[in-house]
């Protein structure tokens, strides 16, 4: 029953892109091109780069609109995003009749944009007209490309010194969230989710000191966001497992503290570091560095994922840079977007 009706909540997703584009020539609104992405962030960034032919539907909100977590053994909470326009794409160009799509769908300009997070690029490749970010997501592809962006956002006055500090601060998080993802795998009790708060926010300031990450606090905090306490022989034991982490040892010295300086650190010191970052981490540590930003940026919208910084740096961004990416190449050659080099602009 529960696959039946995920079945059906992936035909629900195209009845709905069916229903506002012109794909069969009949409803004359003019948009002939779909592109579903994962959520709010996607779609605003979508909304400065279409061409006018092209809407965007965020799978998330066609997913809520249409009802279709009501069937049984479906819940929300349990459905992530990223995986259903997998699984919507891999039926779209595999029969698509055979799982009751609209005949004739796999023709259809329908498009998807997904994130590459730390998953492996040829998951993602081997489906057709499916795009993935350069970066970890879109917020990186954004900060990596567009140096300055951040000193732009009109809201607050951010300096370019704010910004290096909350690189360093950022990069410490990204080397720490992996070796207690890589612990995570051994130990169940292990939830790197919770080093953030429930919209997202990572509040640096309960585990660092003087910009730099403690160990025992970092634990500590992790299990009280679980809603849990840790003893203290236990949260040292896992400490002494999270810095004896081969690729986290990489980034400290003999005495396991974090061998860089804010002002020797960049992100270059750490291998991959945009494809393995998290924007929202990024996000959060300029907030952390700057006050001013964390009360300019706080989730009065009520999002469930606080979206309220990400909606500033997309409107800053300087779409000529965007001209330089993958996948501005691969979503032109598809007449997704719009001409966004310096020329063209």
């Amino acid at each position: 029953m529960i696959q039946t009706e995920y079945y059906r909540m992936l035909g629900s997703v195209i009845a709905e892109i069916a229903q506002k584009c012109d794909f069969e020539h009949a409803s004359g609104s003019g948009v002939t091109k779909a592109l579903v992405v994962e959520g709010t962030t996607d779609e605003l960034f979508a909304g400065r780069v279409l061409e006018k032919d092209a809407r965007c539907f965020p799978i998330r909100r066609i997913l809520v609109n249409r009802g279709a977590f009501i069937g049984k053994g479906i819940d929300l909470k349990n459905i992530n995003s990223k995986d259903v326009i997998l699984d919507l794409f891999q039926r779209l160009s595999n029969n698509p009749d055979f799982f009751g799509f609209p005949k004739g769908c796999g023709e259809w300009a329908i498009y998807g944009l997904i994130d590459r997070d730390f998953d492996d690029e040829a998951l993602a490749y081997r489906r057709p007209r499916l795009f993935i970010t350069d970066t970890h997501d879109i917020e990186t592809l954004m900060l990596s490309t567009d140096e300055g962006v951040l000193t732009r956002i009109g809201r607050v006055r951010i300096a370019a010194d704010t910004v290096r500090r909350a690189l360093f601060v950022s990069g410490q998080m990204l080397c720490f969230r992996q070796a207690l993802y890589r612990l995570g795998d051994k130990n169940r009790s292990v939830d790197i989710r919770c080093l953030s708060s429930a919209d997202g926010t990572v509040h640096y300031a309960a585990f660092t000191e003087n910009d730099l990450i403690v160990p025992e606090k970092m634990v500590t905090h992790l299990y009280k966001n679980r809603g849990g306490g840790l003893d203290a022989d236990k949260r040292d034991s896992m400490v002494r497992k999270i810095l004896a982490d081969k690729q986290l040892r990489k980034h400290l010295d003999k005495n396991g503290k974090w061998k860089y300086t804010k002002e020797t650190f960049t992100p270059d010191r750490i291998e991959d570091f945009w494809l393995q970052v998290r924007g929202h981490d990024i996000l959060s540590a300029v907030c952390y560095c700057d006050p001013e930003a964390g009360n300019a940026f706080r989730n009065t919208a009520g999002y469930g994922l606080n979206r309220e910084f990400e909606k500033a740096l997309i409107g800053a961004y300087n779409l000529a840079c965007f001209a330089g990416t993958d996948l501005y190449r691969d979503m032109k050659k598809a007449e997704l977007v719009v001409g966004c080099s310096a020329a063209e602009k």
